[in-house]
């Protein structure tokens, strides 16, 4: 991507127009904070964003840049940025920037192989962790003029701001995550491929004797990352889940036997659904990278150290808000909390849509979180309810 599409990338690197209008109300001080006041820390943190994001641009390429802002959207305006990198196995792993409001957050890392060839836009990684949780990190994008990677790790279970270290990990190039719906056919051997699934193909049918299989086949040199499940509906509504003891190891592949297809109920299915997980031929990477990513948390309001809400098998100790959604803190079963339990409302009369709705429970120590569709600046929230109380959230 260069030449014309270059300079057109790279003119997008200046923040956009509505940004630039945010960006100078911050320094006017119409951000909520006083009169006259000029650069704040949300000001601060804004301008450099912008300049170490732009440097990171310059390096990792064009691609990585369009796609980083393309997925932060209006959140970008949100995200700290950090320094550091490290570099293990001819890779170069570089931490880019952080959104967070104390709980958890996502950090931004790019990873640049110096020896080429080794990397993909489909590579998973996996970091230890310490001082959080994290189920891995997901690739956003790939450049493949500089073979640099963008990722995104998430972090659950944060102690506010306290810096988590990152030491070691994997690269998987050639990780591929499966989710389609096969085309049966009269029998076992016709194959169907898919262009998005280089090595990978399906067979769906039934047998000589009647039995409804679904077969994956993979061409050497690929290999199965996970069991292969199956899922089937039926135009009555009902639907049917294959078990690990109806899956079946092959040579070059997996054979699962959907039971809940008979030659007596075909004319009433609607939909099969495949998933499964394989890799490619390229080698994996291990690498004994050593980063500090400081899990720098966007401006919240929160409630008083006092604050208890009652209901029968549920106490909530803590809400707090902050420009990226709600976490809530509690005491109760996994499903106390519903995602049409919070309602917010600012001054204005307007009810902000929520975007996601997620959470962990161990033990009955709960957090849960909702996130905005888009950003919403906790100053600007007149009124915040939660299973049909008011919240007193601290200026």
């Amino acid at each position: 991507m260069f030449g014309a599409e270059y300079k057109r990338e790279m003119d997008a690197l200046e923040p956009s127009a509505a940004a630039m209008a945010r960006l100078e109300g911050l320094t006017r001080g119409e951000a909520g904070g006083k009169p006259g006041k000029r650069f704040g820390r949300r000001a601060v943190i804004a301008l450099a964003l912008c300049a170490a994001l732009a440097v990171t641009a310059v390096a990792a390429g064009p691609s990585v840049w369009s796609a980083l802002t393309g997925h932060l959207g209006p959140f970008g305006a949100y995200v700290a940025p950090l320094t550091g990198s490290s570099t293990s196995a001819g890779v170069e792993l570089e931490a880019v920037g952080v959104l967070s409001e104390g709980t958890a957050a996502r950090f931004y890392l790019t990873a640049r192989d110096k020896r080429g060839g080794r990397l993909d836009g489909h590579t998973d990684a996996a970091f230890d962790l310490e001082g959080a949780l994290s189920w891995g990190a997901r690739c956003l994008d790939f450049d493949g003029e500089s073979g640099t990677l963008l990722l995104e790790l998430e972090a659950f279970g944060l102690s506010g701001e306290a810096p988590l270290t990152l030491t070691g990990g994997t690269l998987t190039p050639g990780s591929y995550r499966v989710s389609v719906e096969p085309e049966p056919a009269d029998g076992l051997e016709t194959y169907q491929t898919y262009a998005q699934l280089p090595g990978f193909s399906t067979a769906a049918g039934f047998d000589g004797e009647n039995i409804f299989r679904l077969r994956v086949r993979l061409e050497e040199g690929y290999t199965l990352s996970a069991r292969s499940a199956a899922f089937v509906t039926f135009s009555g509504g009902s639907t049917w889940a294959s078990g690990a003891e109806q899956v079946s190891h092959l040579s070059d592949g997996q054979d699962l036997r959907l039971e809940g297809i008979t030659r007596e109920n075909w004319d009433q299915v609607e939909r099969i659904w495949l998933v499964t997980s394989y890799t490619g031929p390229l080698e994996p990477i291990e690498g004994e990278w050593t980063l500090t990513l400081d899990p720098v948390a966007a401006g919240t309001r929160r409630t008083g150290a006092d604050f208890s809400l009652e209901r029968p098998g549920l106490t909530v100790t803590q809400v707090q808000l902050s420009p990226l959604g709600a976490v809530v803190t509690y005491t109760g079963a996994e499903d106390a909390l519903t995602a049409d339990a919070l309602r917010a409302e600012t001054a204005a009369g307007e009810t902000p849509a929520w975007g996601s709705f997620t959470g962990w429970n161990w033990g009955g120590e709960g957090t849960a979180i909702w996130r905005y569709e888009r950003p919403v600046e906790p100053e600007n929230v007149a009124s915040l309810t939660l299973l049909g109380e008011t919240v007193p959230l601290a200026r």
